[in-house]
């Protein structure tokens, strides 16, 4: 039998965001931010097969910050699509 997965909560994915990819993205000081939307990692999506438990709070604070970032290192220069 395949062991049990674990669901990743939304507090361990904003902590790997903070801890490691930030500060990599701070580090390399892009001249310009590329955002690719999909929300599959949404609690209610069903592509994830519950894997990851974020929801709207956690897309919205993730935008603000690479916002912040790219006000920072790229003249505010952010695509989302």
């Amino acid at each position: 039998p395949r062991p049990a997965r674990r669901r990743v909560q939304a507090g361990v994915w904003r902590s790997y965001w903070r801890e490691v990819l930030f500060p990599r993205i701070d580090r390399f000081k892009p001249d310009l931010i590329l955002i690719s939307a999909g929300f599959d990692a949404h609690r209610r999506d069903a592509l994830n097969h519950g894997l990851i438990g974020i929801d709207e709070s956690d897309y919205w604070w993730l935008t603000r910050v690479l916002c912040q970032l790219a006000n920072s290192h790229s003249q505010g220069r952010l695509v989302s699509a």
